[in-house]
């Protein structure tokens, strides 16, 4: 039995701004949705010259202990890695997603004196969403409807 015989209207448009200006539990979406590798990977990024801003040569390479803490290199042009930051590299896959109803907490006081600190997004409200990982086929009917998503009905919401 598949989600659209479960569920009665299965799907309610929501369309134009509404759609874009605020995320709806039960919304559905596409997102990149990572396939981590069992040892995590580094992208090391440098400068090609020091005397030019725009190339930079790079390498991937699993995780190591020295990552993570404080080095002298060069910034990269429109890359604003701080001293104890790395680029992780990882392999997604794009994939149909679910809106799940989240309880982000906002504390008045704490705003402001993060903001006051130039810190706001330490609470902004959260997302959660959830990727379906398998689609609805003849032979196997317990997915997500593939119809949906081939019909371009990504501005729908349980």
């Amino acid at each position: 039995m598949g989600i659209t015989q479960l569920l009665d209207p299965f799907y309610i448009d929501i369309s134009g701004e509404r759609f874009r200006d605020q995320v709806t539990p039960g919304q559905l979406c596409w997102v990149p949705s990572p396939q981590p590798h069992k040892i995590p990977q580094i992208l090391e990024a440098q400068r090609a010259d020091p005397t030019e801003h725009y190339l930079t040569t790079f390498k991937i390479r699993n995780v190591a202990e020295t990552d993570f803490r404080r080095k002298s290199e060069l910034p990269l042009y429109r890359l604003k890695l701080r001293l104890n930051e790395e680029l992780v590299v990882q392999i997604a896959k794009k994939r149909p997603a679910v809106v799940l109803p989240s309880s982000t907490i906002i504390f008045k006081d704490i705003n402001e004196i993060l903001r006051s600190k130039g810190k706001p997004h330490l609470q902004q409200n959260c997302v959660i969403i959830v990727p379906i990982f398998d689609i609805e086929r003849p032979q196997d009917p317990k997915g997500f409807p593939r119809g949906l998503w081939a019909a371009g009905r990504t501005k729908a919401r349980i």
